[in-house]
């Protein structure tokens, strides 16, 4: 039988029912925070947060210390104004020296000279003829930084990763493909493309960042059927090149307080089923997550459902293998 994400993350935190965790994003306006327990059963978010860039490493101190966090199990997500996502050929190598081979493939297409953080994920399906992973890279220096911010807040990070990644972690574990929309304040939309809890396809939409500021008339204009081209292209790809059922499900988290209105807009022009991206562990609560808190509520989930390695691991490994 398979569990749901609520009841499976509600297990694993049966042996520790008072602890509280710590879910981090670091997106471009700022810093978003949001901690979870377990209560009554159920794995909730009991506070959310948000911190601008300027002085976030003392609000953050100041925070922890006055919600009695102190050495809580942190999990950080990073939004994509601070890691590259690039799409390279696997190395034909072992799985334990991929990483070792990816140094030079990271390099020349960063064409930099300062040394990276990376990590990968491998695709469940592949375009024909086709062997791509999707390896996540942030320069060493920020990863560092980033660390000891944490640790000298009193935080204990578990693990860095990415908002595609994370997000996916948000969504039910179900064989019928899901087409996912979210946007953080002022940041392009991620369209990820999520079967059996897995990432088949992802894609940043450009064009849409001030996608807030938009009236009801200016969406109705012509401005969501330009987002319905793009999702139809993804939706051809994933249909076509990656040989897949057709997605009949889209679910929309957008930096808009019109957000019904371009369901319904969506809905209409494409005649799918569009609705609320409402994360799959906290359906049915009560909760009310806010929207800036789905990365850093991704982080937390992602970390305990995902086998796969994430960026980096906590502060006394950032030397460690991953480096290039």
């Amino acid at each position: 039988m398979r569990l749901s994400l609520r009841q499976y993350i509600s297990k694993k935190f049966m042996s520790s029912k008072k602890a509280s965790v710590v879910g981090l994003s670091l997106g471009l306006e700022g810093v978003s925070l949001c901690v979870l327990q377990h209560k009554k059963g159920e794995f909730i978010c009991v506070e959310q947060t948000e911190f601008g860039y300027q002085d976030w490493a003392k609000a953050l101190t100041e925070f922890v210390k006055s919600s009695k966090l102190t050495w809580a199990k942190c999990y950080l997500a990073l939004t994509s104004h601070h890691y590259q996502l690039l799409h390279l050929d696997r190395p034909n190598v072992p799985q334990d020296e991929i990483l070792k081979a990816l140094e030079w493939p990271v390099k020349e297409m960063l064409n930099a000279n300062e040394s990276y953080v990376c990590d990968y994920t491998e695709y469940p399906m592949q375009v024909s003829g086709q062997n791509k992973i999707a390896v996540a890279a942030m320069a060493k220096n920020e990863v560092k930084k980033i660390s000891e911010i944490l640790f000298a807040a009193k935080l204990d990070l578990q693990s860095i990763s990415v908002e595609e990644f994370a997000l996916v972690a948000l969504l039910p574990n179900q064989s019928d493909p899901i087409l996912s929309l979210s946007q953080e304040s002022g940041e392009e939309i991620i369209l990820n493309i999520v079967k059996d809890q897995k990432l088949y396809f992802s894609r940043r939409i450009k064009g849409f960042e001030n996608l807030g500021s938009y009236s009801i008339r200016e969406l109705e204009m012509g401005l969501v059927d330009n987002l319905c081209v793009q999702i139809q292209r993804s939706m051809d790809f994933f249909e076509s090149q990656l040989r897949q059922a057709p997605v009949r499900q889209i679910v929309i988290n957008l930096d808009t307080r019109l957000q019904a209105e371009v369901a319904r807009l969506i809905e209409k022009t494409m005649d799918l089923k569009v609705g609320h991206f409402e994360p799959e562990s906290m359906s049915g609560q009560g909760n009310s997550v806010q929207q800036a808190s789905f990365t850093a509520l991704g982080a937390v989930f992602e970390s305990y459902i995902d086998d796969k390695k994430t960026l980096s691991t906590p502060r006394d490994n950032v030397n460690a293998e991953g480096s290039v």
